[in-house]
């Protein structure tokens, strides 16, 4: 948009958890663009106004950022409660239970979302142990978030693993380990290996995940 001149100046303005990952390292300051996120590249964005205390049958109504945005001239806070926002369809589920919804069925659906994200977390830790042999190595992928700098091999691995691996737009919890990917673009500089190393290890989950 910016090469072909089809705007002035631009504020983009992104609501997801770890949002702000998206334009470290790679946002330039030169093509007037200012980037609003509601959360930092290591955080949740936390869901805001939900119905908490009456049916649970509404969704939540907005974002921590984006609602105090909007309220900022406002003098009084009202009470509200916030989730981080992966967490919304766990908590709508353990209040339903607590309201005496259905308990054995609402039961099963916890156990599933946690067991889901259990699986989803070795996916990444086994992909790492398929790459990497030594302990301090391993965690370093695991634990450390640093700025894209291979946006090309980033992209690719995202694609592939969603295809592969987990498909991230119907199982959200993977997109909290996208910081997985990228150190090891950062550390391989080499989509293939990685790739290659998704087609080893994801076999048993692509029935469940994809």
């Amino acid at each position: 948009m910016h090469r072909n001149h089809k705007f002035g100046q631009l504020v983009f303005y992104l609501e997801a958890c770890e949002s702000g990952s998206m334009f470290e390292g790679i946002l330039k300051n030169n093509i007037n663009v200012y980037a609003v996120t509601a959360a930092n590249g290591r955080e949740s964005s936390y869901a805001t106004y939900c119905d908490l205390y009456e049916t649970m049958q509404l969704p939540c109504l907005g974002d921590e950022f984006s609602v105090n945005w909007m309220e900022d001239s406002d003098v009084t806070q009202h009470r509200r409660v916030s989730w981080p926002s992966r967490d919304v369809e766990l908590m709508h589920l353990q209040k339903l239970k607590l309201l005496g919804h259905h308990s054995a069925t609402i039961d099963a659906e916890i156990r599933r979302i946690h067991e889901d994200r259990r699986n989803i977390e070795n996916v990444f830790t086994n992909l790492i142990n398929n790459l990497v042999s030594d302990a301090a190595g391993r965690r370093s992928l695991l634990e450390e978030r640093s700025s894209i700098k291979n946006l090309d091999c980033h992209d690719d691995v995202v694609k592939m693993f969603s295809l592969i691996c987990v498909n991230v737009h119907k199982y959200d919890h993977a997109l909290k380990y996208m910081y997985v990917l990228n150190n090891l673009c950062n550390k391989f500089d080499d989509s293939g290996k990685i790739i290659r190393a998704m087609r080893m290890i994801c076999p048993g989950t692509r029935n469940q995940f994809i």
